[in-house]
């Protein structure tokens, strides 16, 4: 029984033991599926830039991203470009590049 809980905990908390603080932001591709991490963002007062189908509510996050969460090329996109802008907000945006991203 114990083997059993030690295995769920690691399963869903593992990840966690490598962080060194509270994380400014949580970003989340299923609102609806992420149920416990909304939850637990609001509770810490977690920033969410969410990922929003029709069927989520856009009032439990501060950034919504209206788009079709199911699609995995929908969310590769989102997720890319998302990425994009924290490097390049990281960086200064000295990536090389005009503002429209062309080189």
């Amino acid at each position: 029984v114990l083997r059993r809980e030690l295995e769920r905990l690691q399963k869903y908390l593992g990840g966690l033991k490598n962080m060194r603080r509270i994380p400014d932001v949580v970003v989340l591709v299923d609102q609806r599926r992420e149920t416990n991490a909304v939850l637990e963002a609001r509770k810490l007062d977690i920033s969410l830039v969410s990922m929003l189908d029709t069927n989520c509510d856009p009032d439990l996050c501060e950034v919504p991203i209206p788009c079709n969460d199911d699609a995995v090329r929908s969310i590769q996109l989102v997720l890319s470009r998302l990425a994009d802008a924290i490097n390049e907000g990281r960086h200064g945006g000295q990536d090389g590049r005009g503002d429209d991203g062309q080189g």
